[in-house]
């Protein structure tokens, strides 16, 4: 990394992180916590059922929880990998990964008892 090129990193690439990968997540996950007495109105369905249909209804807020996730471990993948070992990296991803086990477990969000599973499994997945 040179300084040209961590400057037009941080130029580029910073804004497009804040408004893509946080700034558009945050908005629709506002917009649902706002509307979700009409979770079942048509017209929220069609344009933010995506975000919420697989859940249970407690639960309408969870596809935050997957992407915070998988937000954190391409953070630290890429933002690590600059001045720290590998080993510790990997632990870093290993920790997220073996909270959010815990957290699916616990919660089992999803409506059926197939998604659950599913998603337990992909977890383990990436873990190994």
């Amino acid at each position: 990394w040179s300084t040209e090129h961590l400057a037009w990193g941080l130029l580029v690439a910073l804004p497009g992180i804040v408004l893509w990968v946080i700034g558009l997540p945050l908005l629709a996950f506002l917009y649902v916590i706002k509307h979700r007495t009409n979770l079942d109105d048509p017209e929220l369905k069609v344009r933010f059922g995506f975000l919420y249909s697989g859940f249970t209804k407690g639960y309408f807020f969870w596809e935050i929880f997957v992407l915070l996730r998988k937000l954190a471990i391409s953070c630290i993948v890429v933002f690590l990998s600059l001045g720290v070992e590998r080993p510790i990296q990997a632990l870093a991803c290993l920790t997220v990964l073996a909270g959010s086990y815990y957290i699916q477990e616990k919660y089992e969000p999803y409506a059926t008892e197939a998604l659950n599973s599913l998603e337990t499994r992909a977890i383990l997945v990436s873990m190994v």
